[in-house]
C-alpha cells in the first residue's frame, strides 16, 4: 500500500533522465497544438494500465513490470504536463493562482486520508475471510499491496473519467502558431536564458538532478523504513497519515508566507528547510531503536512536502 500512494510517482530514477530529455519537446507540442486534451486522455490511460500491470508483479514478471512502471510514469509526468498548462488560464493574478495551487494540493492531500485507513480495512476483511495470513507477514504485505493497488485503479479510473468527460474540455493552443521565425528552438531558447537571466539557466540545470532525487526519494523512504527501521505495513501506514495530514497542512503554508516575501525567497527558505531536514534526520534516525522519532519527523517532512509541491 505504502508503495502504491506513497511513491507511486517516483518509481524509477531512469525515468528523470528521460523526462529530462523528452519533456521539453512535448511541451512545446503540447503549448502550440489543440492536442492538449488528447494528449491528457491518451496518457490518463497509460497511468491506469500501469497500475493494472503493478498486479501482476511477481518472480517471473517483475522486469516486464518494471519497464512498464517507467513509461507508465513517463506518461503521468506528460499528463501533469498537460494538465498544468490548464492551471495558468484560471487567472492572471500570480497571488490568486498561488493561493490556487496551495488550496488544491492541500484538498489533494486531505482526500488521500479516507482512502489509506480504508484500504487497511479491506485488506483485514479480505484477509479475515479468506488467507488468514499472519498480521505482518510477508504474505499479509502483498495482499495489502493488491487490495491498495486495486483501489488506485478503481479510483484513478473514475476520476480521470469525470475529468475529461464533464470537466476539461478542447482548448485552442495557448501559443498560437506564425510564421516560421516564431517557431520555439529549445537550445536558442536556453542560449536567451543564458544571457539575459543566467540565475534562471543554472535554477533549470539544478532541476534536472534534483528530479531524479526527487523521484527517488519515496523509494529510498519505503525501503529505509522496511529494510533499516524494521517497520511492519501498520507502522507505515501511520507514518503515510501523518505526512498525509502534514502535507496538507504545508501546502496551505505556501501561499501565506509567499504572499509575504514573494515567490523567489520562499523558494529559498523552502531549499534551506529540505537541506536541515536531510541532515536532521540523517543525523538522528540511526538505529531502529529510532522508529518512533522517525514517524515523529514525518511531521516537518509532510509539512515541507506540501509547501513545495503547489509551486
Amino acid at each position: 500500500m505504502a508503495h502504491s500512494l506513497f511513491s507511486q510517482n517516483y518509481s524509477n530514477p531512469a525515468t528523470g533522465i528521460l523526462c529530462s530529455i523528452i519533456l521539453p519537446p512535448i511541451g512545446v507540442i503540447i503549448d502550440r497544438s489543440r492536442y492538449r486534451r488528447g494528449v491528457g486522455i491518451v496518457t490518463a490511460c497509460f497511468v491506469v494500465l500501469n497500475s493494472a500491470s503493478n498486479l501482476m508483479i511477481g518472480e517471473n514478471t517483475w522486469f516486464i513490470v518494471l519497464m512498464l512502471t517507467i513509461v507508465g510514469t513517463l506518461a503521468y509526468f506528460i499528463h501533469l504536463m498537460v494538465m498544468y498548462s490548464f492551471v495558468p488560464e484560471l487567472t492572471d493574478d500570480v497571488q490568486k493562482l498561488t493561493t490556487y495551487n496551495g488550496a488544491f494540493i492541500a484538498i489533494r492531500t486531505i482526500v488521500m486520508a479516507p482512502v489509506l485507513p480504508s484500504v487497511l480495512a479491506f485488506a483485514f476483511l479480505i484477509n479475515k475471510r479468506t488467507s488468514q495470513f499472519e498480521i505482518g507477514s510477508l504474505e499479509f504485505d502483498v495482499l495489502l499491496a493488491k487490495t491498495s493497488q486495486v483501489t488506485c485503479l478503481f479510483l484513478s479510473s473514475i476520476c480521470f473519467f469525470l475529468t475529461f468527460w464533464r470537466g476539461l474540455k478542447k482548448r485552442p493552443p495557448k501559443i498560437q502558431n506564425g510564421s516560421s521565425k516564431d517557431k520555439v528552438k529549445i537550445i536558442e531558447t536556453a542560449k536567451d536564458i543564458y544571457r539575459n537571466n543566467p540565475s534562471l539557466f543554472w535554477y533549470l540545470l539544478a532541476l534536472i538532478p534534483l528530479a531524479n532525487t526527487a523521484m527517488a526519494f519515496g523509494s529510498i523512504t519505503l525501503t529505509f523504513m522496511t529494510s533499516f527501521l524494521g517497520m511492519d505495513s501498520l507502522n507505515i501506514v501511520m507514518a503515510l497519515l501523518i505526512f498525509t495530514f502534514s502535507g496538507a497542512v504545508g501546502s496551505k503554508i505556501h501561499p501565506l508566507i509567499a504572499k509575504r516575501v514573494n515567490l523567489l525567497n520562499d523558494l529559498k527558505i523552502n531549499v534551506v528547510v529540505w537541506i536541515v531536514l536531510c541532515l536532521l534526520t540523517g543525523g538522528l534516525v540511526t538505529s531502529e531503536e529510532k522508529r518512533n522519532l522517525f514517524i515523529g519527523l514525518t511531521v516537518p517532512w509532510g509539512i515541507v512536502f506540501g509547501w513545495a509541491v503547489p509551486r
